[in-house]
This record gives C-alpha cells, sequence and structure tokens, in this order.
C-alpha cells in the first residue's frame, strides 16, 4: 500500500522510517548500506529502548523483501 503522506502508527506502537535512493534519470533504486544499516541500526535501538511493537516503514521493496524472507543477498 502506497500511502501519499507520512501516517503515525497504530495505538501501542512505535514506527521507524527509513528512506533510500532513487535514481529517476536511471530509473533504478539503491538500497546500498547506508539505507540497510541505518534501518538496522534503527532496529537495535528501538528493541534496546523496550519497544516490542514496531512498524517499519521503508520505500525499498527489495530490502524490506530480504528482511521478511530472512536472507540476505550480494548487491554488487
Amino acid at each position: 500500500v502506497v500511502y501519499p503522506h507520512w501516517l503515525p502508527p497504530r495505538e501501542g506502537y512505535v514506527k521507524l522510517n527509513t528512506d533510500g535512493v532513487v535514481f529517476s534519470s536511471r530509473a533504478c533504486a539503491s538500497i546500498g548500506g547506508v539505507e540497510a544499516r541505518a534501518m538496522l541500526e534503527g532496529l537495535h535501538l528501538a528493541w534496546n529502548k523496550g519497544f516490542r511493537k514496531l512498524e517499519l516503514e521503508c520505500d525499498n521493496a527489495l530490502l524490506v523483501e530480504i528482511i521478511l524472507a530472512g536472507g540476505t543477498t550480494d548487491s554488487s
């Protein structure tokens, strides 16, 4: 689901937002180490602060698929 703007998290949840890079002139996107690392650090921070109900919002479908699949990929 694509939302036109940011929405607050559901009641009882906190929200972690990350944003990637899209090159419109080349019609490609990049997850790069920075976006993936920011997401990982954000998840660690939320977990260490005691948050267990977390909504993760990311505009990168490939990165979300990798996380949901529980795997990794070579993004050379």
